[in-house]
């Protein structure tokens, strides 16, 4: 199923309800007005690309769908190649089947490929030969063997006139499709190639492989010209932009990644799958890519292509982007974006923390505070100038965030420190550890100091309200611990949780407080009234942590175990949007600038990934 949303109202547009099982192979028709998939269980599904309308079913195949491929002659035939030995070719004008089936090989047929002409189909199957077909009348014209192991694509060149191969064996085949012979071998990949494909102009040739990388070679000599490296597993196929300027991989680390291809660079990650991608292709008419994935979704991303610009990191997509970046060595337990949205800070338990630089990602200072420490929680002062870490050895630190030199210790915990907040005058520092006591420490004067009993267990989260009269904590006893300020008096305590808090955050006007739980839920509370306003309800796991977004935005975000960030809307409780991550979600911060929407999410893996909505429009 997919389902295309209208990001600007949250509303869904259109769906496409059908397929069963997982999806294996996706195509855009020539002319982009229908959509072709195939399923694990052999249903091919003709789809209207507008409204998601099924306009015909296929089903005689009897295994699984491994290849489409729509003649490029705009005369409404598909090719698809299946585990069941078996090639067909289809009349989606009619809806039915062109010709009886294409049968001769002895193993799963794993790809097909139509020429510039339509008129022969090539076909690479796991009996090791390519085969050539006449596509108008089915007739078998030639059965040729060069590579060592079964073959797993094949792929006509633009003029028809030679088509690559790849192979089990780590390597790739150049053919005359007149002699039916093999003009060079092209080897350099470390492990199985996946994929083959010329480029439009016919003048490279690009490969994807099981070790990860993507290869370029010259199509005239067979030398290699490049590599492509940056996905963590094996890259499962890729596709053309339709000027033939851009290449978009999808891989088994269920990321697509969008590559210049000439300049050899990376240009942005797109993530939303949870787990590995199946197949991609571009629309011939716009700047759309469908992707079929493991998780048994088809997600369309509206990609704009541009080269990467001097300075920055982020790839226009329209009105989001995406961009996610390998920050430490282990999990990452805190992001936090600066007030004005220029800085953002992350801490993990690699033993670090890092500041970067929002609009180029670049890392600006990567600090190893001590030895055998975990960096639990990191906080900007309200004015930028000072940062606050807390860490697993009990110690507050605070760093001059224009330097990031260490300023001084300002408070110790009898235990483990797992959070930090700055009074939004940048004088005091709220901190809470697993000795269950809330440190109220003078930032300037760090002996004047005012220690609660914040709990009776571990406390996980402090936050003061921006108006400077709340203080709230929670943790492993599920209660949010409510104290006035100036003098601290302990107030009613929120109940409602079953399970630990882990995060807080105020509402921008001081009126609402935010928290996530282990028990899957969001809950937000009215510190006037004292009681339980709404529950958002949505994670299958834990919530590990919670963000208000500026006051005009509306909205709450909440990140989980379950690789979601969703957006809630706060006035009428309803799921807004939603992110799918690589890894299970351990923080969340929020921000605006003068014209974007700033979203960072840290994983349990290293990575951080930053969402930015452009004009405000999500």
């Amino acid at each position: 199923m997919v389902i295309i949303w209208d990001l600007s109202e949250g509303k869904e547009l259109s769906r496409f309800e059908g397929n069963t099982r997982p999806i294996t192979a996706i195509e855009y028709s020539p002319d982009g007005s229908c959509i072709a998939s195939g399923a694990e269980d052999g249903v091919i599904i003709i789809w209207n690309s507008d409204d998601g309308s099924r306009l015909h079913t296929f089903t005689f195949h009897t295994a699984c769908i491994t290849s489409l491929c729509w003649s490029p002659t705009s005369d409404g035939r598909l090719a698809s190649s299946s585990d069941d030995y078996t090639i067909r070719i289809w009349d989606t004008i009619n809806g039915k089947e062109a010709m009886k089936p294409l049968t001769g090989h002895t193993n799963a047929v794993k790809s097909v490929s139509f020429d510039n002409q339509g008129k022969l189909l090539a076909s690479a199957a796991r009996d090791n030969t390519l085969r050539i077909w006449d596509s108008r009348n089915g007739n078998q014209l030639n059965s040729l063997r060069g590579h060592l192991d079964w073959l797993n694509c094949c792929h006509f060149s633009p003029n028809g006139k030679r088509i690559v191969t790849c192979s089990w064996d780590f390597s790739l085949a150049l053919w005359n499709v007149k002699k039916g012979s093999v003009i060079s071998s092209m080897k350099g990949h470390q492990s199985s190639v996946s994929y083959c494909r010329f480029s439009p102009d016919g003048k490279t040739i690009v490969s994807a492989s099981f070790d990860g990388t993507l290869k370029i070679w010259d199509a005239e000599s067979a030398s290699e010209i490049t590599t492509l490296s940056g996905h963590s597993a094996r890259v499962n196929c890729f596709c053309f932009s339709p000027d033939g300027i851009n290449i978009a991989s999808v891989s088994d680390d269920s990321t697509i990644k969008v590559w210049d291809p000439l300049a050899a660079t990376e240009l942005s990650t797109l993530i939303g799958h949870s787990a590995g991608i199946r197949d991609g292709c571009f629309s011939p008419i716009n700047k759309q890519i469908i992707t079929a994935s493991d998780d048994r979704t088809l997600k369309i991303w509206d990609v704009g292509l541009v080269k990467e610009e001097s300075g920055s990191s982020f790839g226009d997509t329209g009105d989001e982007v995406r961009q996610k970046v390998s920050g430490h060595q282990s999990q990452v337990n805190d992001v936090k974006l600066s007030p004005d949205a220029v800085r953002l800070a992350t801490a993990s338990d690699d033993g670090t923390f890092a500041m970067w630089d929002v609009a180029t990602l670049k890392k600006l200072r990567h600090v190893h505070i001590r030895d055998k420490v975990k960096v639990k929680a990191v906080q900007f002062s309200p004015s930028v100038n000072v940062l606050a870490t807390a860490s697993d050895d009990g110690i507050i630190d605070l760093w001059d965030a224009r330097t990031r030199e260490r300023i001084r210790e300002v408070t110790s915990h009898q235990g483990p420190a797992t959070c930090c907040a700055f009074s939004s005058d940048d004088y005091s520092i709220i901190s809470g550890g697993w000795d269950c006591q809330i440190h109220i420490t003078d930032s300037r004067r760090p002996e004047n100091k005012e220690v609660i009993l914040g709990a009776e267990d571990w406390i996980q989260s402090v936050a003061i309200s921006p108006d400077r009269k709340y203080i709230c904590s929670s943790g492993w006893d599920t209660v949010l611990r409510l104290y006035q300020c100036s003098p601290t008096t302990e107030k009613p305590s929120l109940l409602g949780h079953t399970k630990m808090v882990s995060s807080l955050s105020f509402s921008s006007d001081s009126r609402l407080i935010a928290s996530s739980s282990y028990d899957s839920c969001v809950k937000l509370w009215n510190l006037t009234t004292g009681k339980l306003e709404r529950t958002f309800a949505g994670h299958t796991g834990k919530v590990n942590a919670v963000a208000f977004a500026p006051k005009q935005d509306g909205i709450v975000l909440s990140a989980g175990s379950d690789h979601r960030v969703i957006l809630w809307d706060v006035s009428s409780g309803n799921l807004r949007n939603e992110f799918i991550c690589q890894a299970p979600v351990t923080s969340v911060s929020v921000q605006r600038n003068a014209r974007d929407l700033i979203m960072v999410f840290g994983d349990t893996i290293g990575n951080i990934d930053i969402a930015k909505f452009i004009t405000g429009v999500y």
